[in-house]
């Protein structure tokens, strides 16, 4: 359901990739809830490794980690900040592992769909930036 809400640009309530990173790294986690996840997390480290290299060999260089929401609870972080604006602006899903910043559009991208962007408009590579957490 999360494929066809993405395929449709549908808004998502939570990210999937949320849900599972966060099932796998509970410590309270059961060892069958997390060889469940485990395919998931599989597929989403392949994926994050696939589009982060083809974004790279496009040029996109610029980088920088995100705070999780849950690390410095108590310290406002960027990312929590600036969690709402975590959304793609062609897809509509919200962005929890990584997503590409465009300073001069002020927009945001998922992996998938910057790389759309930025093959159609090369010169914009200077202006963008690979968020991650």
């Amino acid at each position: 359901s999360f494929k066809a809400l993405h395929d449709c640009c549908e808004p998502s309530m939570f990210s999937l990739d949320r849900l599972v990173l966060s099932v796998v790294s509970d410590p309270r986690a059961t060892l069958d809830g997390l060889l469940r996840a485990r395919q998931l997390v599989l597929q989403v480290v392949e994926k994050e490794k696939r589009l982060r290299a083809q974004l790279a060999e496009i040029g996109l260089e610029a980088s920088e980690r995100l705070s999780t929401p849950d690390s410095h609870r108590k310290k406002k972080s960027r990312f929590i900040e600036d969690e709402e604006e975590n959304v793609c602006e062609m897809c509509r899903q919200n962005l929890y592992v990584s997503l590409v910043t465009n300073s001069q559009e002020e927009a945001v991208y998922c992996l998938d769909h910057a790389l759309v962007f930025l093959s159609k408009n090369p010169s914009h590579l200077e202006f963008c930036k690979l968020m991650y957490t």
